[in-house]
């Protein structure tokens, strides 16, 4: 799945590493979300912004996770890790 006006492709970074006994890929209920992976304190997730919303997707992971937890969009950390390099 792409980053698009259709879909997006979000990392959540989480203060306080945890382990999720989610099996992955784990779908949210009736939700068009997805959580495609944890990995070392993120979670990469997926919505379908046809028939969801971001802040619902948010809403979600900080009940999940908690409040301490910050996301942003695959091409916001890719620009991020090019200004690093």
């Amino acid at each position: 799945m792409d980053h698009s006006q259709k879909s997006s492709l979000n990392v959540t970074f989480l203060k306080k590493r945890t382990r999720s006994r989610m099996k992955f890929p784990y779908k949210v209920d009736d939700r068009d979300y997805k959580l495609l992976g944890m990995y070392e304190g993120a979670v990469c997730s997926v919505i379908d912004l046809t028939s969801s919303k971001t802040p619902d997707l948010m809403l979600w992971l900080e009940k999940e996770f908690g409040r301490e937890i910050t996301t942003r969009t695959w091409k916001t950390v890719e620009r991020i890790l090019k200004v690093m390099e």
